[in-house]
C-alpha cells in the first residue's frame, strides 16, 4: 500500500485509468471474471482511517492516513480493474521505522472501533460489494502468538457478522500472513493459528503466507532455484492439511525478492526483465499443482518487482506471463513431467474448455531451442510464445506472439 499513497491511482485520472485497464485484462481472464487485489503489506499497520469523526495523527514515516478521498479512489480503481479487494485491516500498532514499539507493549486485544467506521461508511455508500475479504495486520507473527492472532481475528469476525448479518454477502477472512518463507523449512505458525481459530469457531476462507525465494539474474535459469517455490508449496500443503482439510491455500504475498528496493528508479530494475518470467510462470504452476487457490503477486506496481513499470505503468514481462497463464491454464491440474532437465512442464485442463482440451506450460531453461511433444494428446492447435527480444536476452523486455 505504500505505492498507493505516492501515486494517484484513481480510475478517474488518465494514469489510474491506464493501470486499471491493464489490470482488468487480468481480471477478465479469471474463471470468476475478476481478480483479487490485495491492499496491505508493509505500512498496513501504520494506517488510521479518517472516518466517523476519527482524525488522523500528523503524518510521519510510521503514521499514515486513509481518508474518504483516498478510499474512494482505491475502490474506484478496484471496480475499473475488474477486481475484488482483499482489504488488509490495520492493527494500528504504532511502530517506529525498524518495527519496534516507541513505548509500551503491542496493542492487544485489537480495538475494532476505527475499522468499524470505515467499513460502515463503505456499506452506507453501497461499495461493499467490492470487498471480497479481509486480513488483519501484516507479518505480525513475531509480535503476536498464534493464539493472540486468532483471538484478534475473532474480533474481526464478530465485526463482520455485526455489519453483514447476511452471511451470503459477508466478506471472507484470510490469514495469518506470516513473514516470510524462503525455503521448505517452514515453521508451524499457520497451522497453529488455524488450530486456534477452529477452537474459537472462526470461519477462515484461506490460510495465507508470504514467500520470497530471492531469485535474480544469477539464478533465473537454475532449476534448483525455481524448484523452491514448489517445495514450499508442498510443505505448506502438508502442514495445513494436517490441521484443516478444507481451508483454501493462498500465497498471500509472493515476489522474487524481499523488499529493500528504492521507491522507483530505472537504474535499479533487477526483476523487470524476461528472465524473471521463468520464475513467475513456474511459481504459478507449482502453486496450482500443490492445491493453491491463488497466488498474490507482490506487486502490481511498485519498486522493481512489479508487473508493470514503476513509473510509466507499461506492462513488463511478468504481466504478460500472468495474463497468458490466466487465459490458457484452467483451474484443473493434470499430472505431467518432462524428460529433459532443462525443460519444465505443467498441464491443466484448458481455461473455459468443456471438450477435454489440454493447456500445457513449457519452460525452457536451456540456451538452445528444444523440441517438445505431447504423446497421446493429438496436435497442438495454438501456442502463445513468450520470448526475449533483441540481444539482451534474459535481461531484456519480452514479446508475446501467437502461433
Amino acid at each position: 500500500n505504500r505505492g498507493f499513497f505516492w501515486r494517484n491511482l484513481s480510475a478517474a485520472g488518465a494514469y489510474g485509468a491506464q493501470l486499471a485497464r491493464q489490470a482488468a485484462a487480468l481480471g477478465r481472464a479469471q474463471k470468476a471474471g475478476y481478480s483479487l487485489l490485495r491492499f496491505g503489506g508493509t505500512g498496513n499497520d501504520y494506517l488510521t482511517y479518517e472516518f466517523g469523526g476519527t482524525k488522523c495523527p500528523e503524518a510521519s514515516e510510521t503514521k499514515q492516513c486513509l481518508n474518504e478521498t483516498t478510499w474512494r479512489s482505491l475502490l474506484s480503481f478496484t471496480a475499473a480493474a475488474s477486481a475484488r479487494m482483499i482489504f488488509g485491516v490495520s492493527l494500528n500498532t504504532g511502530l517506529d521505522a525498524k518495527g519496534r514499539r516507541l513505548s509500551g507493549d503491542f496493542p492487544y486485544p485489537w480495538d475494532p472501533s476505527n475499522a468499524r467506521q470505515i467499513l460502515q461508511w463503505t456499506i452506507d455508500n453501497r461499495l461493499d460489494h467490492l470487498l471480497f475479504g479481509f486480513e488483519l495486520g501484516n507479518e505480525q507473527n513475531e509480535k503476536y502468538s498464534a493464539k493472540q492472532a486468532a483471538a484478534d481475528i475473532q474480533i474481526l469476525h464478530n465485526l463482520t457478522v455485526e455489519l453483514w448479518p447476511d452471511a451470503a454477502k459477508r466478506p471472507v477472512l484470510f490469514g495469518p500472513d506470516p513473514h516470510s518463507y524462503h525455503s521448505a523449512k517452514i515453521d508451524t505458525y499457520v497451522r497453529d493459528w488455524l488450530r486456534e481459530t477452529r477452537k474459537l469457531g472462526v470461519p477462515i476462507f484461506a490460510a495465507t503466507h508470504h514467500e520470497y525465494t530471492e531469485v535474480d539474474s544469477t539464478s533465473f535459469t537454475s532449476a534448483a532455484a525455481l524448484s523452491v517455490s514448489g517445495e514450499i508449496a508442498a510443505a505448506v500443503n502438508a502442514s495445513v492439511r494436517a490441521e484443516d482439510p478444507t481451508v483454501h491455500l493462498v500465497g498471500g504475498e509472493i515476489g522474487p525478492h524481499n523488499g529493500g528496493s528504492p521507491t522507483c528508479s530505472h537504474d535499479y530494475m533487477r526483476w523487470a526483465s524476461f528472465g524473471d518470467s521463468l520464475w513467475y510462470a513456474d511459481a504459478l504452476a507449482a502453486k496450482a499443482r500443490n492445491g493453491y487457490y491463488a497466488l498474490c503477486r507482490q506487486d502490481y506496481i511498485g519498486a522493481d518487482y512489479g508487473l508493470v513499470d514503476c513509473s510509466t505503468g507499461a506492462p513488463l514481462p511478468d504481466f504478460y506471463t500472468g495474463l497468458a497463464f490466466a487465459t490458457f491454464m484452467g483451474p484443473k491440474v493434470l499430472d505431467t513431467n518432462a524428460s529433459d532437465g532443462t525443460v519444465r512442464s505443467y498441464a491443466h485442463c484448458a481455461a473455459g474448455a468443456t471438450d477435454g482440451t489440454v493447456a500445457a506450460l513449457v519452460i525452457n531453461l536451456g540456451d538452445k531451442h528444444s523440441a517438445v511433444s505431447f504423446p497421446g494428446l493429438g496436435n497442438v492447435t495454438s501456442a502463445a510464445v513468450l520470448a526475449p527480444t533483441g540481444e539482451a536476452g534474459l535481461t531484456n523486455a519480452t514479446g508475446l506472439r501467437s502461433e
